[in-house]
């Protein structure tokens, strides 16, 4: 979708914004809320054609996203016996999560904290018992770290607090969510809201000298592939 907003033209780039959003919400639900940014992109970018032409382009963006909720709505109405009803109650989760479960649901402020912790916080090295709970986002990505100097001095500016408005619409539920992503290397579940997160992270990174750049990213590799060899060899060994 983001693609579609920067290359495409007219209303086949809010087609192609609808179509993604569209695809996100039948895989991960919630990744449906990145496409935020591309639509209020389009939105500045084609102003100029008259509100009533940009009213009927969103819509047509729309069209798409329809179909898939009703889609989605099918599916768990012929599964579970409810369009409302995702399977969700029948997860059958690690042991480790079953009491917060019962007692707190599947969301809940109870879990923010631990996913705070385990996304942003946390260092998985040395291993221990809780390496695969997470890592700290900017610990085992530094370079993401530009994406703060993004948010301070980033131009133009409605299109930087879209992008953050965008990544905390996204990061929500899954700040919410039982569970930091059970059995991984690294903060997995900020995979979803990558794309905005570069595009800040390319506004602060402007003027950081290259050097520097690639020490971070290669940091940054170095730091997976050690964790990608010790899961390889967990998994092996069990």
């Amino acid at each position: 979708m983001y693609l579609a907003a920067l290359w495409l033209h007219g209303v086949r780039a809010f087609l192609g914004i609808g179509l993604g959003v569209a695809a996100a919400l039948l895989t991960r639900n919630h990744v449906a809320l990145i496409g935020l940014w591309p639509l209020v992109y389009l939105i500045v970018g084609q102003r100029a054609i008259g509100w009533r032409r940009l009213v009927g382009n969103v819509l047509i963006s729309g069209i798409p996203v329809l179909v898939a909720l009703a889609l989605f709505g099918a599916y768990d109405y012929l599964r579970f016996g409810s369009v409302f009803d995702n399977g969700i109650s029948y997860h059958q989760m690690n042991a480790f999560f079953s009491e917060d479960f019962k007692r707190y649901g599947a969301f809940n402020l109870h879990y923010l904290p631990t996913n705070l912790y385990y996304q942003f916080l946390a260092y998985p090295l040395p291993f221990n018992d809780l390496t695969f709970m997470g890592g700290g986002l900017f610990w085992l990505s530094p370079v993401f770290i530009a994406s703060v100097w993004g948010v301070i001095k980033g131009r133009p500016r409605w299109s930087v607090w879209t992008l953050v408005a965008t990544i905390g619409l996204v990061a929500t539920p899954i700040w919410l969510l039982m569970g930091t992503g059970w059995e991984q290397f690294g903060p997995r579940y900020t995979l979803d809201f990558t794309v905005p997160l570069l595009l800040l992270t390319a506004l602060g990174i402007r003027r950081w000298p290259l050097k520097a750049v690639a020490f971070l990213t290669l940091l940054s590799i170095m730091q997976y592939f050690i964790g990608l060899i010790y899961w390889g060899a967990m998994v092996s060994s069990t």
